[in-house]
């Protein structure tokens, strides 16, 4: 009878002993675990309560049976019952343990992913923000040139009507036709002079708005290529979390943040292109 009391003792100690084990493992893995994974945890407590209840019903039935033999049976067949659950509680604790690791491990590759697509979005910024830079120098140049060409337009306008006078003053005077004649073809390689400068000025012009529209539109194309890089792994990524969107807090929120960076991107990529 001694011998029986002593190993259902021992098989009390042991079942504490695992009772702390397994709230220790409750509080460690209670924020990585499905709510199906946790009630199971919480059943296998109760399991654990319920057969250490039955070992305090078995340790009182002990001291109140006749003989050892009889005592010893019925222990013997509860120690038996009692292995049989630890063993099982032990190896879903196992598993429990292997699939957060699993889970761990894919919290860690979607939170790399998600740094890779912040280099990405910070890439796009900054040919965004290059493209911008050049196209405004473009348009002032574009506008210098335009004000250069509008001068010399007034210019020739003013040459013209200096010629238009001297013809006047010509007609008007016969008298001095060989000097007139002379001023009349100075002013005529004048009027030819600015007429070349203003040619000179307008291909100027052509050239330099054919070689923006050009840079503008190969920016544009690698802006577009980008882009639809992006919203590849957007697509990628929104698939992974739909299928682990309750494994994690942390991970909805950082999906949440990369969709709003990736809608910022989109729209600055729609005002690029109006502009």
């Amino acid at each position: 009878m001694a011998v029986g009391q002593k190993k259902v003792n021992e098989k009390i100690a042991e079942l504490d002993a695992a009772k702390i084990v397994i709230s220790d493992f409750q509080a460690k893995l209670k924020p990585s675990l499905k709510s199906q994974q946790w009630a199971a945890i919480q059943n296998l407590e109760q399991t654990h309560q319920i057969t250490q209840g039955q070992l305090k019903l078995v340790e009182r039935a002990q001291k109140m049976q006749s003989t050892e033999a009889l005592a010893s049976h019925s222990l013997s067949s509860q120690f038996l019952n009692l292995q049989r659950i630890y063993k099982t509680t032990m190896s879903q604790l196992q598993t429990t343990k292997m699939e957060k690791e699993s889970f761990e491990a894919q919290l860690s590759a979607k939170k790399k992913s998600l740094q890779e697509k912040t280099v990405e979005l910070a890439a796009l910024k900054s040919v965004e923000s290059e493209l911008s830079a050049q196209s405004i120098k473009s348009l002032v140049i574009i506008q210098r040139l335009q004000s250069q060409l509008q001068i010399a337009k007034e210019e020739q306008q003013i040459l013209e009507i200096q010629i238009s006078v001297k013809e006047g003053l010509l007609q008007q005077n016969t008298a001095e036709l060989a000097a007139s004649k002379d001023i009349q073809s100075e002013m005529s390689m004048q009027s030819a002079k600015a007429s070349a400068t203003i040619q000179n000025l307008q291909s100027q012009l052509t050239s330099l708005q054919n070689t923006h529209q050009n840079t503008l539109s190969r920016h544009q194309e690698e802006l577009l290529t980008e882009w639809k890089k992006v919203q590849e792994n957007a697509v990628k990524l929104a698939a992974l979390e739909s299928v682990e969107s309750d494994t994690s807090i942390w991970s909805a929120t950082e999906a949440s943040a990369l969709q709003d960076q990736l809608l910022a991107l989109q729209e600055a990529h729609q005002a690029t292109h109006f502009k």
